[in-house]
This record gives C-alpha cells, structure tokens and sequence, in this order.
C-alpha cells in the first residue's frame, strides 16, 4: 500500500483501519467460443466508508474506459464495480479518495483462480502520512563471467528417486539455502547463494505486486553450480514424458526487442524484422530431437518458427504478428478459441516445464508452470492425463521470481548461455570459445545481426545437430526460398481434411481470404476492428480516427518480405504479414486448420 496525502494533516486523528481489495472471476465462454473471464473489483472499507469521497479504479490502458469513479457503498462498507471480460491478469490500482482531500493507492493483482482473490491491506485514515520513498537508480550491469573453480556435475538420479525426494521437499521459503536452487538440486554449491550480477531495489515489473524479497536485482550462478545445474536440466529432459517450454518477453531481449520487466538488457529496437536468438535455436533444437514437445508462447514475434520450430506445436496463446487469424490480444480482448483450452490441457498434464524469460507475475498462463510444480508434489508415476505426478518446473531467469520457491530446478543466467551448454551436455550441439577465451558468455543484445565480425570482446558461434547427424551452424530458416504454390491436405474453407486435397497460392497478387474461427474481433486491436464487422468501423484517435467499411477478411497477397521472413497481406485496406513457415506446416498436415486459403482455391479432390 502506498499512501499520498494531498491535504493537510491532523495528526491527532491518526488511526489505522484494515480494507479488503478483491476481485471476483467466472469462466465464460463467448458466443463465439472464444475463452474468456467475466469479473469484478471490490473494496471493503466497513464502518471508515463514511469517510470516503470517492474511490477510483485503474485497469489496464487497453480498456476503454480505463478508469471509473465510485461514490456509493453497499450497506455494508463495500464499494463494488460493474461487470469487466478478458482474458489477461493485470496489476488494479485503486485510488482511494478522502473527504479531507488525501488519498491512498492501493493494488490488487487481478486473480481468476479459485473464483478469484482478495488482500487485506493495512491504511492509515486521514493523518499524517510519509511520503514515498525515492527509488534508488539501478547500478551498471555487470557482463563479466566470474573466475570459478572446475566444475563438479550433479550425480545422476532414477526418475524414482527424483520423484521421492521431490514429493518429500515442500515448497522453499525464501530463507532455505536451496531457494536459489531448486527442490531437487544435489549438485555442488547447493549452500552458495549465486553472485549480483546487476543490482536494484526496483520491483521487477511496475504493473504487478511482489513480496518485500522481490526485487529486479539479476544474479549468475557460478560456474562449477551453473555446470552442475545444466547437467541436472539434461537429465531432467531425458527423463521427462512430456516436456513444455512456458516463454516471455526475456528471450527476445537479446534479438533487441523489449520487454516489460525491468533489467540490465537495452531498449528493444527490432520488430517483424527481428532475428532468432541462441535461445530460440536451442530450444528448436530440442523439439526436433524429440526432447520438448509442446511451448506456450506469450511473445507475438514470430523467433520460434524462424529459427525452425515446427509451427503446429507452438501455441502463440496472446496472438502473434505473423497470424492474421490471431492479432496480438489487448487485455480487455479474449483469446481465440482454442487457445486457452490447449493451454490448459499443457497446464494439466505435462511432465516437465521450462519457464525462459518471463517473470511469473501473474498472468493466468502461469499455471503451466504452477500446477506442474504441484503436480511434482505427488510421488506417482507420470499419467498422460494429469492424473499422476510429475517431474515438476524449471525456472531459468537471470532474476528472482515469486515462483522460485516451487521449482524443481532454479538456474540463474541468461537462456543464451545456459541452453547451449545443456545440449552440448546432451551431444546435440557443439559451441566454439569465446573470443576472450573462455566459454558460454554473455553476449550483447544485437549480437546476430553482428555476424562473424563482431567487434565485441564477447562472441561465440553454436552447431547444431540436425537430422541426418551433422552439425550445422545456425541460420534463420530461409522459408521464402520454397515454392509458393503448394498442394495440402485442406478443403476449401482450410479444415484438414482426410479426402480434400486444395493447391494453397501465395504468389503475389493472389486473392485469399483469412478463414472461419479467427480471433480478429475478440483481439480488440483498433487498427483491424472493421474487418468481420457487421458495421463500418471508426477508429479511435490515436490510431486515425478513420471510418473503415467493414469487410469479412477478403485481401490480395502483395509481396514476400525477405527480412520479415513473411507475405504481406493487404485484409481489408489494412496491412497483415503471414509468416512463411505456414505453408510448411500446411504441407505436412498437422494443422486442424489454416489462417488464409484462397479466395476461390483449386482443389484437386473434395
């Protein structure tokens, strides 16, 4: 709870009361079978409501209103607000406003588990008040890898015995020497706390709540721990049933796209035109040796598929810039319809989940890495359908989230280090020395656009294995040096098909039109609102303030866009890319359904 007083103060009034800030939650199902919650906030005030002008609730900017004014309490001292529907979990701020001209902010992290959540917050009443507290600016950021002794690996373990000790290790509080470990960590160093390597007082993200521990602060597990822990993570993998990466913003970072968190990574510059990360080609190395079998995805950028993972096995659950079926979700959106679903069906039933980049704040999908830890609280074999126990989540983040204390696995320093030192570990990889000598450093944000000549005093190049067992350096998949006419297995409206077979046209000039089932409405994006319509359009200010005629998503294919690695679309009068790796995963059939077919595709059978 902060506090700001606006008026002038009479302390011999001062006295302290307890309020309760809430929010109810319902599953819904919109009758477009799109997934979405219906909620609202409450604010027990009790006997002190009579001492309160007003309260003002503060959602999310992509609501529209995004503030609302409440004047009248229930009978009981609860100001209560109106209906709200979506899919995202946000940070509520609630200004309370007093009659003596003060105020006190309160927040509350938007919870849809269980029916919702509620906090109890201490205030202090019209009083005298200390104003907040500067924060402290963020020290330099560190990049330098610690002088370590040699590496001691963590003795192997049976999945049993993993599983024993598992289920008999609660969750850690943040005082046990195993926090900045992991629940099942017995490796070397395991009583080490790992070093600073940027240190803040800043919380990690400005829109989400932490415990008073929580802070942006990064650490480095040191090298003979951080060794250890990458041995660990490999046996994990090659015990796992069903392994789930759950990823952030974090992982991107790097390809110099920004994220929300704060951090020692720069400002993001790259969009569509963004190249993958070792992280992202790690990881697709992974899924094609059969190691990772599903991700769940809440970045939009299209990395995954350009570094080659299969498109049909990522489920981009806030939308993506290279789906014109599925824009990016605002919060006040609801998802497209069978996201929310596949995510829940990972949430349930995988055996093994690796969080990369993301802070765990408290968005609904990090119950993929939540109720998998829970799960690993179970001394049972593993069940396909959720019903057994599991190996638990792995957490790899270069800062504390309030998750650490359930994981399995807790490894401190960057995915683009880490990863390639387990598949190296693994035989799937090789990785030179870096050119100041040693091995696995951090690199700066940008470094693939560098190339060879970097001018870095840290660089250093991957191989991957590929399928026929040689190794390969990385590359972005040139997807647009295939043929852009290829024959599916879809019928005309792009539902797989078992006796359709259509000739699926990307040349330039090509008449499509973006299929059933797609989420351009429920994304509440302004800039396509008018297409799938009943009406004409008229856009918000800040994006024209233009009237669009509503149109059902018919569009010609413009041109290929190299850097992109997509198709330009024009839908409607608007812009849209279609990533070129679609046309693969349409060939190979593992779609249930496309996100364009052509406006009058030829089919070669019905």
């Amino acid at each position: 709870v902060s506090t700001q007083s606006t008026g002038t103060p009479d302390s011999s009034n001062m006295s302290k009361a307890t309020f309760t800030l809430g929010n109810t939650a319902k599953f819904v199902q919109a009758p477009d079978q799109s997934s979405q919650w219906r909620w609202s906030v409450y604010l027990r005030t009790g006997e002190h409501a009579s001492l309160i002008q007003k309260i003002v609730l503060h959602l999310h900017p992509t609501f529209s209103p995004s503030e609302y004014e409440y004047s009248t309490p229930d009978s009981e001292g609860v100001f209560a607000s109106g209906s709200f529907t979506g899919w995202g979990t946000f940070n509520i701020r609630v200004t309370v406003c007093w009659k003596d001209g003060s105020t006190t902010s309160l927040s509350h992290h938007l919870d849809f588990e269980d029916d919702g959540g509620s906090g109890v917050h201490s205030i202090t009443l019209p009083s005298a008040r200390p104003e907040p507290a500067n924060e402290p600016a963020p020290a330099e950021p560190s990049n330098e890898p610690a002088n370590e002794p040699a590496p001691a690996v963590v003795p192997a373990v049976s999945r049993e015995q993993l599983q024993e000790q598992l289920a008999g290790t609660g969750y850690l509080d943040p005082s046990d020497p195993l926090f900045f470990h992991g629940r099942a960590y017995n490796g070397s160093g395991a009583d080490e706390q790992p070093t600073k390597a940027w240190e803040s007082e800043l919380k990690p993200r400005d829109d989400h709540d932490a415990p008073d521990w929580l802070t942006a602060t990064e650490f480095q597990d040191t090298e003979a721990v951080m060794e250890s822990k990458c041995a660990a993570l490999a046996q994990l993998l090659q015990l796992s049933h069903k392994t789930v990466i759950y990823s952030g913003a974090g992982i991107s970072v790097a390809a110099n796209i920004g994220q929300a968190a704060a951090g020692s990574g720069g400002k993001g510059s790259k969009g569509t035109d963004a190249w993958p990360t070792k992280t992202h080609f790690a990881l697709g190395a992974l899924g094609r040796h059969g190691l990772v079998h599903g991700w769940v995805q809440q970045n939009h950028d299209g990395l995954p598929q350009k570094a080659g993972y299969p498109q049909e096995n990522i489920n981009e659950i806030h939308g993506s810039w290279f789906d014109p079926s599925n824009p990016v979700v605002l919060y006040s959106g609801t998802l497209q319809h069978d996201k929310y679903p596949w995510m829940r069906h990972d949430a349930d039933t995988a055996d093994l989940v690796i969080v990369v980049g993301t802070s765990l704040g408290g968005l609904n999908a990090d119950q993929v890495a939540t109720k998998t830890a829970k799960r690993s609280l179970r001394n049972r074999p593993w069940k396909p359908d959720g019903s057994g126990g599991a190996l638990g989540t792995v957490i790899i983040n270069l800062q504390q989230t309030e998750q650490d204390g359930k994981a399995t696995l807790r490894m401190f320093g960057t995915t683009d280090s880490v990863l390639p030192r387990v598949l190296q570990m693994l035989r799937l990889a090789e990785v030179s020395t870096c050119k100041c000598g040693r091995q696995f450093c951090r690199e700066p944000n940008g470094y693939m656009y560098e190339g060879t000549e970097s001018t870095s005093r840290h660089a250093w190049q991957m191989q991957l294995l590929d399928e026929h067992g040689e190794l390969k350096p990385t590359e972005r998949s040139n997807w647009l040096t295939q043929e852009r006419v290829v024959t599916v297995p879809y019928d005309r409206d792009g539902k797989l098909s078992e006796t359709a077979v259509m000739r699926l046209d990307l040349r330039d000039g090509q008449k499509i039109k973006i299929t059933e089932g797609h989420n351009i409405q429920g994304a509440g994006q302004p800039a396509y609102l008018h297409i799938g319509a009943t009406e004409p359009y008229t856009r918000p200010r800040a994006y024209g303030g233009q009237t669009m005629k509503n149109g059902p998503g018919h569009g010609t294919v413009m041109r290929k866009r190299t850097d992109e690695c997509a198709f330009q679309l024009n839908v409607e009068g608007v812009s849209m890319l279609l990533g070129a790796w679609w046309l693969d995963a349409a060939r190979r059939g593992n779609l249930e359904a496309l996100p364009v077919v052509n406006l009058d595709p030829v089919m070669e059978s019905e």
